[in-house]
């Protein structure tokens, strides 16, 4: 495997995370814990600028 494969794989596997954040956040009634999932997928954002 190459470094550019494993790097796809991450940003594939960063890409999942943020949605799953998104849902998370959309799914709760939780304030708090809506503002934390999207604070995660910010940052995961901001990490990777896409």
């Amino acid at each position: 495997m190459t470094v550019q494969s494993d790097l796809q794989k991450t940003m594939a596997t960063c890409e999942t995370m943020k949605g799953s954040y998104a849902l998370m956040a959309e799914s709760t009634e939780d304030q708090q814990a809506k503002q934390m999932f999207n604070s995660m997928k910010a940052e995961l954002r901001n990490i990777f600028y896409f």
